[in-house]
């Protein structure tokens, strides 16, 4: 496993919210059925920075429950006429461990596991926000898909 360390500025999102656990998600997973919900309604969004980039943005509730929300959404330059059933979201400017996944989102949650483990060993902290990052290189259920899990890390 690699990482490559990249700094990102605040920017804005405007998505569907999920709020779930890690519990959850390993035992029934919420996440397919949040994003066939938001991708027909993502055309609804005003100010989109770049149609072909999609973003998973996860913010930490509890890490004793291991708790958070989530969503399925794309960048906007603002947040203006947020389609109805919507939120828009200021992501922070963060420092970010970035990961390449290649392969089919089936097999994610074990990708996140080796991060947390990679992660330890290197001794990089993370600071409870994380996004995933998909592009023209994602392709639905194909081996060689190829998506961005975005870590931030304390300095």
């Amino acid at each position: 496993m690699e990482h490559k360390i990249q700094e990102k500025g605040e920017f804005k999102v405007v998505g569907i919210e999920l709020i779930s656990n890690v519990q959850e998600c390993i035992k029934n997973n919420p996440y397919p059925a949040l994003w066939q919900r938001f991708m027909p309604k993502a055309s609804e969004i005003k100010n989109r920075v770049n149609e072909k980039e999609f973003f998973g943005p996860c913010f930490t509730i509890s890490q004793d429950e291991c708790s958070f929300r989530s969503l399925a959404a794309v960048e906007v330059s603002e947040c203006e006429d947020v389609p109805e059933g919507m939120k828009c979201e200021k992501i922070p400017a963060n420092k970010y461990a970035v990961f390449e996944y290649k392969g089919v989102l089936k097999d994610l949650n074990s990708f996140y596991a080796e991060i947390s483990e990679y992660m330890k060993e290197k001794g990089l902290k993370e600071n409870g926000f994380w996004f995933e990052f998909y592009d023209e290189r994602f392709i639905p259920d194909s081996e060689d898909s190829i998506m961005e899990v975005w870590c931030g890390i304390e300095e």
